[in-house]
């Protein structure tokens, strides 16, 4: 029994969607953004099955938005970030792409699931193209992004910065920049309870954690034409995380093993 999942969902607007026995995630695809719906932000759908769920959420007359017993839909992406999606800092203002224009599955289980998001947009009249491979793995809550660019023109002072949308009310963060990883516990949503999100990094590439109006980011240290980073979502009703205290543990847990050369997390 596979315990990952990932499909394109033509359906629903060219979602792609993914899950794992602990969560779920989907992007936006080019008949979203061809609606007017532009986004490149990571969404996150909460479970609290161990089952796969993006069949069954994604048949027309699933109302995936309320609770049935499996979890739901209540993270708003919007134009955000999301849960760790990236950013391109030019020192003044940030970039961010439009939907995804093409997908590629590389790997679909049993136990991890590889796929290839491609996006193009402009920054300051410089084409850029990104090609994002995401991978998860069972059992983990973060996924592994690898994102890949190119530009018409190379000279350029961009940074990379991956964010986390920020919610009206009181959360908490907390960040460890010496093992790499800033961690969310977002404000209680009415009766769902906390979603936490955090972003793992290679120490050595940050340069620092910020708090802008909307997000909380960490930017590298200078431009990466590769990118590797790990985010991704807990939720307070699923069973694995009561407490902030539980999520910030599980995202200090991760940034020790993935630095431990006995430990493996993602090849």
């Amino acid at each position: 029994v596979s315990k990952v999942y990932a499909r394109f969902v033509p359906t629903r607007q060219d979602d792609f969607a993914w899950e794992n026995d602990r969560i779920a995630y989907r992007m936006y695809g080019p008949a979203l953004e061809a609606s007017g719906e532009i986004s490149s932000g990571v969404d996150v759908w909460v479970k609290r099955t161990r089952d796969m769920i993006l069949d069954k959420w994604y048949q027309p007359d699933y109302n995936y938005h309320s609770d049935s017993g499996d979890g739901l839909d209540y993270y708003k992406v919007g134009s955000s970030r999301g849960c760790g999606g990236i950013a391109l800092w030019d020192g003044k203002q940030f970039h961010v792409s439009n939907n995804f224009q093409s997908w590629k599955i590389i790997a679909n289980g049993p136990i991890r699931v590889v796929f290839e998001l491609q996006y193009a947009w402009s920054v300051d009249g410089i084409q850029v193209t990104e090609t994002k491979r995401i991978s998860l793995d069972a059992g983990q809550n973060l996924n592994r992004f690898e994102s890949r660019f190119q530009f018409s023109n190379s000279d350029s002072d961009l940074v990379n910065a991956v964010g986390l949308v920020k919610r009206e009310g009181s959360g908490r963060v907390e960040t460890n920049i010496s093992t790499g990883w800033l961690g969310y516990w977002e404000p209680a949503h009415k009766q769902h309870g906390s979603t936490g999100c955090g972003i793992v990094f290679n120490p050595k590439y940050i340069n620092e954690m910020r708090e802008t109006e909307n997000h909380y980011f960490v930017f590298t240290s200078s431009f990466k034409e590769q990118l590797t980073y790990y985010a991704g979502a807990g939720w307070q009703r699923s069973g694995d995380f009561e407490t902030s205290d539980d999520w910030f543990a599980y995202l200090e847990d991760f940034a020790i093993r993935l630095q431990h050369p006995l430990v493996i997390i993602y090849e």
